[in-house]
This record gives structure tokens, C-alpha cells and sequence, in this order.
């Protein structure tokens, strides 16, 4: 964004007004302090929307079972899918179109349809048939036990 007398120019969004065009230049450092690569994924989601969500996920290991939470906000259950095969948790979403209303009133619309793909490759020590998934509020958590040990693995004691 140019630089224009304490003001940055913004990017108008596919030639429409975003009723932005002006920023102050504070407001701009503390937009880009808090979402360093905010920019990258608004420019991205204007281009190629389906590369643009991409959920952030934890994944913690304990002692009987890998533990792996999704943020999901704005998702319902029907929209996600869950499928294991060859030791990869893939989770896929899916969002319908969304309506892009032009009228007045709206600054930002930035909420986007599309889609995303995680996919997670874990260890051989799980039990692919107890992996139980729960969602709620946008949160999805997925618990896959272990069974401590691997298959084909075992520990050769030396003589």
C-alpha cells in the first residue's frame, strides 16, 4: 500500500469501493502487528479462495493417545469430513457459496465459501477403529488412542 500524508492508499477489492480507501497509518501498523500475514491471505482468498482457508490445528501426544484440535469457526458438523487411511487424519471442509451483497452499509466482507484439506500423518501406533471426533462451537477435536507399540517394532536386547 502507498504511502500518502499520514494516510495509506488501500487496495480497492476487484474494483468495487471498500469504503476503506483511506487508513490511517496507525491503524494500518496495528492491523499488520496483530495478522502479519493477514494481507497474504485476503490477497490469496481473492484469487484462489479455496487455498485461502487453510485451519490452524494443534496436535498433542500423551501417554494413551494423540489428541488433535481444529478451529473451525463459522462450520457446521455436516460440513466437515473426517477419513483415516494409510496413517494419514485428513480433514476436509467444505463451505457453500457465500452471498456477496453490494449495498450500503457494508465496509468488509470478508467471510468466503470454499474449501480445505488438512492432513495430518501420524504414527503407527494408533488404533485406527477407536478414533472419536467431537465439534462444538467451531472447535473440532479428534482423539485417536494408542496402543503402545508399533507394529513390525520390537526392542533388540544385545548380547
Amino acid at each position: 500500500m502507498p504511502f500518502f500524508g499520514g494516510y495509506w492508499l488501500s487496495p480497492r477489492s476487484r474494483g468495487r469501493r471498500t469504503g476503506r480507501e483511506l487508513i490511517p497509518f496507525g491503524n494500518w501498523i496495528e492491523e499488520a502487528w496483530a495478522d502479519p500475514f493477514g494481507w497474504m491471505s485476503a490477497w490469496m482468498s481473492e484469487f484462489v479462495p479455496t487455498l485461502a482457508s487453510f485451519p490452524p490445528i494443534d496436535v498433542e501426544e500423551t501417554d494413551t493417545a494423540y489428541v488433535v484440535t481444529a478451529d473451525l469457526p463459522g462450520y457446521t458438523k455436516d460440513q466437515i469430513e473426517i477419513h483415516f487411511h494409510d496413517n494419514v487424519l485428513e480433514i476436509r471442509g467444505k463451505r457453500d457459496e457465500m452471498m456477496k451483497e453490494e449495498r450500503a452499509g457494508y465496509l468488509k466482507q470478508e467471510r468466503r465459501s470454499g474449501r480445505f484439506l488438512r492432513q495430518i500423518p501420524l504414527p503407527e501406533d494408533i488404533d485406527p477403529d477407536g478414533i472419536r471426533a467431537e465439534f462444538n462451537n467451531g472447535v473440532l477435536k479428534l482423539t485417536i488412542p494408542r496402543t503402545g507399540s508399533r507394529p513390525g517394532s520390537r526392542r533388540i536386547p544385545i548380547d
